[in-house]
C-alpha cells in the first residue's frame, strides 16, 4: 500500500530536495534499463510460445515498478507547484501593499464650496 506523505523545509532546501528525488528516479530508470534488457534479451534467447504469458509476468513487473519512479516525477513538480503558488500570492501581496501605499488619503469636502 502507498501512502502520501507531507513535510515542510525551507524554501532553501527545495534545490537540494528535488535533486534527492530526481537522482532516486535516475537510479530506479538506470535499474528498469537494465531489467529492460535481461527481459529483452531472455525473450530473444528463449522465446516460445509456450512461455508468452511468462513474458508478459516479465514486462508487467517492470511497468509496476515504473510507477513507482513516476511517482517521484510527480511529487517533484507538485513541489514546484506549490512554490510556484507561493511566490506569485507573495508577488500579489506585495503589490496590494504597494498600491496601499501609492493611494492618496482622500479629499475631504471643502466647506462654503457650492459648485
Amino acid at each position: 500500500m502507498k501512502v502520501k506523505i507531507s513535510y515542510t523545509i525551507d524554501d532553501s532546501e527545495i534545490p537540494n530536495e528535488l535533486a534527492k528525488f530526481l537522482e532516486k528516479t535516475e537510479e530506479g530508470l538506470l535499474k528498469k534499463a537494465m531489467e529492460i534488457n535481461k527481459v529483452s534479451d531472455f525473450i530473444v534467447n528463449n522465446f516460445s510460445v509456450d512461455n508468452l504469458g511468462q513474458y508478459y509476468n516479465m514486462i508487467g513487473e517492470i511497468r509496476k515498478e515504473m510507477v513507482d519512479v513516476d511517482t517521484i516525477m510527480s511529487d517533484c513538480q507538485d513541489i514546484l507547484v506549490g512554490m510556484h503558488q507561493i511566490v506569485e500570492q507573495q508577488k500579489q501581496e506585495e503589490l496590494v501593499e504597494a498600491a496601499d501605499n501609492l493611494s492618496p488619503p482622500p479629499v475631504p469636502p471643502q466647506e462654503g464650496s457650492d459648485e
